[in-house]
């Protein structure tokens, strides 16, 4: 019985002797493969974040170059809306100096309006149509 005792703390020992450095190179293996996997897969994230990057930035040039598309058509159109006001404005000017001019036809030339007969000449009406109820 001795005997075993002897043979199974001899197994012991070398088991302790030749495990712990078995167990601590497996180990070290084992960790280097993890690492070696963590920096794939730190790769690949950096792949896929500049692939997002990208799209995301070619996303956004698309965006504006569509608003700065509509833009330009706003200003095209505002332009067009203000050369047509432009041109009724000076339509309506030149109505307006033709109605003129042909007032100022009718108009005997000896008696120029001026104040003092508009006032008297307006006097004159409202002692001819008196306001109803005074």
């Amino acid at each position: 019985m001795n005997e075993i005792m002897v043979w199974a703390g001899f197994i012991r020992d070398i088991g302790l002797i030749v495990g712990i450095p078995v167990l601590i190179g497996v180990g070290v293996k084992l960790y280097s493969q993890q690492i070696e996997i963590l920096k794939a897969r730190n790769d690949l994230l950096k792949e896929t974040q500049y692939d997002r990057a990208v799209s995301l930035l070619e996303s956004q040039k698309k965006a504006f170059l569509m608003e700065r598309e509509a833009l330009d058509k706003r200003i095209t159109d505002l332009e067009r809306e203000k050369s047509e006001s432009d041109t009724q404005l000076a339509e309506m000017k030149r109505e307006i100096a033709d109605v003129v001019s042909e007032i100022k036809s009718m108009m005997p030339s000896s008696k120029a309006p001026n104040k003092e007969n508009s006032e008297s000449a307006l006097s004159e009406q409202r002692r001819e149509f008196p306001k109803s109820g005074r």
